[in-house]
This record gives structure tokens, C-alpha cells and sequence, in this order.
């Protein structure tokens, strides 16, 4: 499954809307193949809570950055621990701005 935002919108990642049985966790894969939980227990991760919420088994980013781009897993409570993978792309500018000086020559040296 892929989802798709523009840096400062809200986006929802959905965990597989079919299946009726609770989702416990949810991880963000990083660089190196590390995976950072994000939901725990059916609650959101401290570091989490400003910018995330769970609503139902779904994952809410509020005001998207492009760093929250990546692939997010969510673990749904069955007897197997069933996962389902989530890609989430991030598009547009960053909040930052960048102060760019020419220096410009004086006078006509041709």
C-alpha cells in the first residue's frame, strides 16, 4: 500500500482496512534497517505524541515533514502478529529558507 502527502498536510496511514483485529503496533523503518516503534500497545510512543495520533488502528501525521517519508509497518493483534507495510511519500518544500549572496562584479572590465 502507498500514501502520499505534501509537507504540512495531514495525512492518515491506514493499516489493512479489512481485517478486524486490533493493531498494537506500528513502526517507521530507518536508514540502516533499524525500525523506531511509533505506536506501542495501541498508544503512540512518547517523542511521538505532538506530531502523531491514533485514531481507530490508523496513524495520523499531523503537518507532514519530508523526513516522515519511508516505510511504516503496522503488527495487527492475531495470533501470527499479521503485518501489513505502508509506504509514505513526502512531497514539496521544506519550512526552512536558505539566504543565497552573489557577489556581482562593479563596472564594465570587457
Amino acid at each position: 500500500m502507498n500514501a502520499t502527502a505534501v509537507v504540512g498536510q495531514r495525512v492518515t496511514l491506514r493499516c489493512n482496512p479489512r481485517v478486524a483485529k486490533p493493531v498494537d503496533w506500528w513502526y517507521k523503518d530507518q536508514r540502516g534497517g533499524d525500525e523506531v516503534e511509533i505506536v506501542i500497545n495501541g498508544a503512540v510512543a512518547n517523542g511521538y505524541t505532538s506530531r502523531m495520533s491514533l485514531v481507530g488502528d490508523n496513524v495520523i501525521i499531523h503537518n507532514a515533514r519530508l523526513n516522515d517519508a519511508g516505510m511504516y509497518t503496522c503488527v495487527e493483534e492475531t495470533g501470527f502478529g499479521e503485518k501489513h507495510k505502508i509506504s509514505l511519500t513526502v512531497s514539496g518544500f521544506s519550512a526552512f529558507s536558505v539566504n543565497v549572496a552573489f557577489a556581482l562584479p562593479v563596472g564594465n572590465r570587457y
